[in-house]
């Protein structure tokens, strides 16, 4: 019998694992396949959902990598496939998991009988443990295939079908619409950019963009240097002290355009008129594969809205424009799937856990890595979550009473939705700063005052390394606990993306009067209304540097200066 039963040993998995094997618990991980990795354990099996083969992740390395042990760096910023099954092997031998994996153990059903927990495998095998984790992942199940799409008389595909490039077997007789706005549909439209076929990108409702590393010019459509600035690092404490995260980064939103796409009118992250949607910028999942958006801006790939209506090959979308296809692939995402656990647990909606993890009606039963942040990464969220998980686990944090933690997880999910608007169509999305502050909110103050002898030293660090697990173990433990050379690479890209050194106050200097002039005269706004104004009275299909005029060609100057500084 053992105190932590984890089921799945992916990212979710080996992290529950091993902060409750340090809490002193004792742990078995069960594992369907013969490896460890799960989504990152790329396979050709299309009944295994995997990464494609050509994927590269989307998150940075910084932002991912756990915050006791150090991804390799040779691969650059963002790391493919095998890269991440090499860092999670490796971090398996590092803390000792791969001892407690039972591979195989495909599970079958988990049912709790006299305060214990009965694990059974599909071939029979019994396990009991007192408390159960389940890290199966966000992507257990294909999302099927809605109306009026399933009506469509050529070839639909499902993205999780395709493997690879292979795969798309398609030809300049085709012609594809890749529907969805997430980073699978990026990677394929990508793809697709490759072949001869012609390709229509349809988004429904709108999506906000933002690219791994910044635009450069000269490199081919969709490129992008892996050992670039990594741009979702370029978000501190010190930032938050300039600007307002959740009131849509006033003074930088400007910043984010240019960046992502060398053009202050690319209005959220692309500037394409058929995909603008009304909600402010920041209270949207990103798409940061926004280097797919390349192929849209040099007319390679056609966009579109969501589509309205199929009559056999012919599909109609909401702006009225049709078009006759030969395929449709669909990057509509996945779905939980809890088949094993009671039928009355087969439900669990994960936003509506006690602090996104425990059952509030059961705390024995909790679950990881189901919450995916609009920033940052999923690992991100479930290292934070294993952290208070074990605390829980190990009797140092107490919960409260069930209807306690009913209310306290209802008002979390009905905030989290004011702030998203209530236009979220995936309710696990979260904000992430303010999740985290959820979870750990004895920690706001301890970081400064546990030794006042190094309150500045703690405050440089606080404000200069990026939102990642590795700040929440500082915040956490102090930047003691952390490895001098390790801490001095976080904050290098933070302080000097491009070259040469820079002070921390040459740096706090350059963001308080950069933010600081853009906040002051409104710049984010007078360049979204100029943005906004072209798209609506020109009808301009894409907005792009060669639209930049007057104002808005002299605020895209002065930034580009200062990008390249």
């Amino acid at each position: 019998m053992y105190d932590i039963a984890i089921i799945g040993a992916g990212w979710s998995g080996l992290y529950a694992a091993k902060y409750a094997r340090s809490a002193g618990l004792s742990v078995v991980i069960f594992e369907a396949r013969s490896d460890l990795g799960g989504v990152w354990n790329f396979s050709n099996d299309r009944d295994k959902i995997t990464v494609m083969k050509e994927t590269i992740s989307s998150s940075s390395r910084h932002v991912t990598e756990a915050s006791d042990f150090e991804m390799d760096g040779t691969a650059g910023n963002f790391f493919s496939h095998k890269e991440a099954l090499s860092y999670l092997n490796s971090y398996s031998i590092k803390f000792k998991l791969n001892e407690i994996i039972r591979y195989n153990f495909s599970v079958n059903s988990i049912r709790k009988n006299d305060d214990l927990w009965h694990i059974t495998s599909s071939d029979g095998q019994e396990e009991k443990a007192r408390n159960i984790c389940v890290c199966t992942g966000v992507h257990s199940e294909k999302s099927p295939i809605p109306e009026p799409i399933n009506y469509f008389t050529g070839k639909t595909q499902h993205s999780g079908d395709i493997k690879s490039a292979s795969d798309l077997a398609v030809g300049n007789n085709d012609t594809v619409v890749v529907c969805g706005g997430g980073e699978t549909a990026s990677d394929i439209v990508d793809l697709l950019s490759k072949t001869d076929a012609k390709v229509i990108w349809s988004i429904r409702g709108g999506q906000h963009f933002f690219r791994k590393t910044p635009f450069r010019t000269g490199l081919p459509a969709g490129a992008y240097d892996k050992n670039d600035a990594a741009l979702d690092e370029q978000a501190t404490l010190l930032h938050r002290l300039f600007t307002n995260f959740l009131k849509s980064k006033p003074g930088m939103r400007y910043g984010c355009n240019i960046a992502s796409s060398n053009s202050v009118l690319s209005y959220q992250g692309h500037g394409v008129s058929v995909w603008v949607n009304d909600i402010p910028w920041f209270r949207q999942f990103f798409n940061k594969n926004g280097h797919a958006l390349d192929h849209v801006w040099n007319k390679r790939v056609d966009p579109k809205p969501g589509i309205s209506d199929v009559q056999g090959s012919t599909i109609t979308f909401e702006n009225g424009e049709t078009v006759s296809a030969t395929m449709i692939i669909c990057c509509f995402g996945y779905k939980p799937s809890f088949r094993f656990l009671p039928d009355e647990l087969q439900t669990t909606k994960p936003y509506l856990l006690y602090k996104r993890i425990f059952n509030p009606n059961d705390v024995s039963l909790s679950f990881i890595g189901f919450s995916r942040p609009i920033i940052t990464s999923l690992p991100f969220m479930a290292e934070a979550q294993a952290m208070y998980a074990a605390e829980v686990w190990s009797g140092k944090i107490t919960l409260p009473e069930k209807s306690e933690m009913i209310r306290e997880a209802q008002n979390s999910h009905n905030k989290m939705q004011e702030y998203f608007l209530h236009k979220q169509t995936n309710l696990d999305i979260v904000e992430p700063i303010t999740y985290v502050e959820h979870l750990f909110p004895q920690a706001k103050m301890s970081f400064f005052w546990r030794r006042p002898s190094l309150f500045v030293t703690r405050i440089m660090q606080l404000l200069t390394v990026p939102f990642s697990p590795l700040l929440i173990r500082a915040i956490l433990h102090g930047h003691e606990s952390i490895d001098p050379k390790r801490l001095n690479s976080y904050r290098r890209p933070v302080f000097n993306p491009h070259r040469g050194k820079q002070s921390f106050l040459f740096y706090l200097a350059r963001l308080s009067i950069n933010i600081g002039i853009a906040r002051l005269i409104r710049l984010d706004d007078a360049l979204d209304s100029v943005a906004l104004r072209k798209l609506n009275k020109r009808g301009a299909t894409v907005l792009t540097k060669e639209e930049e005029t007057g104002f808005s060609a002299l605020a895209a100057m002065w930034f580009r200066k200062v990008l390249n500084s």
